[in-house]
């Protein structure tokens, strides 16, 4: 869907330009922010980037990637399948 002077919607931007917040992340795992929190000091959580307002962000195809390459037993609560 194109608004009315032609820009993209954020849902129509390619993947490698949407950037997801923390919360967004959260929801489509359907985890708590302890457990991401508990996944990223482990070095198992996706890619991030600090912004300069010192906010943290996931671009879309780093979070895809990240997904897609979890474990057959993905995510399970904070041990994240089998991941050391």
């Amino acid at each position: 869907m194109n608004t009315d002077h032609g820009a993209q919607t954020p849902l129509e931007k390619p993947r490698h330009r949407v950037w997801l917040t923390i919360p967004d992340v959260l929801a489509e795992l359907g985890i708590d922010r302890g457990s991401f929190d508990h996944w990223r000091r482990r070095g198992v959580g996706p890619q991030m980037k600090r912004l300069p307002n010192r906010t943290w962000r996931i671009r879309g195809d780093w979070f895809d990637d990240w997904v897609a390459n979890l474990p057959d037993d993905t995510y399970r609560g904070d041990t994240l399948g089998e991941v050391a």
